[in-house]
């Protein structure tokens, strides 16, 4: 986190000296480690700046999703927002190769390759039209059990289900890193909408039990059908009052932020 901080300050100061806001949204909650960090650093480039550059946060989503966001950069709306890798695949699609599981044994191997990764990655972003002013990995992802699991059978046996939100869990099935997917069982106690999401690339899905349904369509996901979210889609997902449901899922996806904002001709802008 410190160093993109340290990469944000350094990007910011070459804008011009008059007073100049630069609004960057995210769907990171306010509280969180991340806000915080980030606030901290939109007032040392405040002080640094006499006050002549002021970087104002949209936290929690309030802005829309990834997509809308980045849409409201293209047109000026916004200067600037801050990624996972996943999401980040909006604008280019190489950033999927910053989320394949299993490739590293240690933070240092993760260092090396990054080290090589990174600057190609952020020329590859500016191609696209945006500037990725830092990088900052979020760490490991770990299992956690009340009992000791030591081999894979253990964890096979162990019927892994991860919180996601209130009354909603995922169990991991299937990591892919020569393929760069993965696969998991929902399980849905809950009714409402459970989110409203795009998805860069396809997800196949299939229901076990219950139904679910898209504000955006006007079918029914019904037991025992498949569902194709094609890439692109942004949708809504629904679960009706009364419906459990359990479906698999299998999506392509990474994990890594990312600050972007946009950029035209040469250093950082207001506007695309």
């Amino acid at each position: 986190m410190k160093k993109l901080l340290m990469t944000f300050v350094l990007s910011l100061t070459v804008i011009a000296a008059q007073a100049t806001t630069i609004k960057i949204a995210t769907v990171a909650p306010e509280g969180t480690a991340w806000m915080r960090e980030m606030r901290a650093g939109a007032e040392a480039v405040k002080k640094q700046t006499d006050g002549r550059v002021e970087v104002k946060y949209y936290p929690g989503g309030v802005m829309g999703d990834d997509a809308t966001v980045v849409r409201k950069i293209k047109i000026g709306q916004l200067q600037g927002g801050a990624f996972t890798g996943g999401q980040l695949s909006l604008i280019d699609g190489n950033a999927a190769i910053l989320g394949l599981p299993f490739l590293f044994r240690n933070l240092q191997e993760v260092d090396a390759v990054r080290s090589k990764i990174d600057p190609l990655l952020k020329a590859s972003v500016e191609k696209n039209g945006f500037v990725a002013l830092g990088i900052s990995g979020g760490g490991f992802a770990y299992l956690m059990s009340t009992r000791d699991i030591k081999t894979k059978e253990d964890l096979k046996a162990a019927k892994v289900w991860v919180p996601q939100g209130e009354n909603v869990w995922f169990r991991p099935l299937c990591l892919c890193a020569s393929r760069g997917y993965w696969m998991n069982l929902l399980r849905v106690r809950k009714s409402g909408v459970l989110s409203r999401h795009r998805h860069p690339q396809p997800v196949h899905g299939y229901v076990i039990k219950g139904r679910w349904r898209y504000l955006e369509h006007d079918w029914v996901a019904n037991e025992g059908g498949y569902v194709y979210e094609a890439p692109g889609e942004t949708h809504t997902l629904v679960v009706d009052e009364g419906v459990a449901v359990v479906g698999t899922w299998q999506v392509v996806g990474v994990v890594v932020a990312v600050v972007v904002v946009a950029v035209v001709g040469v250093g950082v802008q207001v506007s695309v």
